[in-house]
């Protein structure tokens, strides 16, 4: 997990460029192969009841898709698109996922009072 610690703002772009394989140098190819997944962490700090999900989602999208996408596919700008259509995927179906760029929108926002 080193590299994948969820903050705030657009700190999934930082992690996106982690190898999530890359925790032990004198692994063996056959023992990067059993790797079957991985975990995000966020820090505390700046996260409480009112808005882990919001923070925690779509960045943990990031990692999720290196851990299961070849390991060269690190190019920023071309997750940029997917994951904020994924933001707006949720949003749409009901979580309050926070913007993971400062630029663009969602056609549907997510409403509080339509959620209660």
């Amino acid at each position: 997990s080193s590299g994948i610690n969820a903050e705030y703002g657009e700190d999934w772009q930082n992690f996106y460029q982690v190898e999530p394989r890359s925790f032990n140098s004198t692994a063996t190819p056959e023992q990067l192969a059993l790797v079957l997944g991985g975990t995000m962490c966020m820090w505390g700090e700046h996260v409480d009841n009112s808005n882990i999900v919001s923070r925690f989602w779509p960045r943990a999208s990031a990692p999720a898709e290196r851990l299961w996408s070849e390991g060269t596919l690190t190019d920023v700008k071309f997750m940029e698109p997917r994951i904020e259509a994924h933001r707006c995927r949720m949003v749409y179906r009901g979580y309050p996922a926070e913007p993971t760029l400062s630029r663009g929108h969602c056609q549907v926002e997510y409403s509080w009072t339509k959620h209660r």
